[in-house]
């Protein structure tokens, strides 16, 4: 991301396990009868507004990197 180097470094220290929550996956059936796996994303109970935005801002920045 284009941000400046002291952002990125506070960034790296909030991507660590103790900060991140683990994904659970769900399979559901969509419109034509196919089966999809999704991941659900579970938030921290503890977990103030700017983490989840920061959480939330590179969540959206990888999925405009996928194909």
């Amino acid at each position: 991301m284009d941000w400046e180097e002291a952002k990125k470094e506070r960034v790296k220290q909030c991507l660590t396990k103790e900060y991140t929550s683990s994904d659970e996956s769900e399979f559901s059936e969509d419109e034509s009868g196919d089966t999809t796996k999704r991941f659900a994303v579970k938030r921290l109970s503890w977990e103030g507004r700017k983490l989840r935005e920061l959480k939330d801002s590179l969540d959206l920045y990888y999925g405009t990197r996928l194909n």
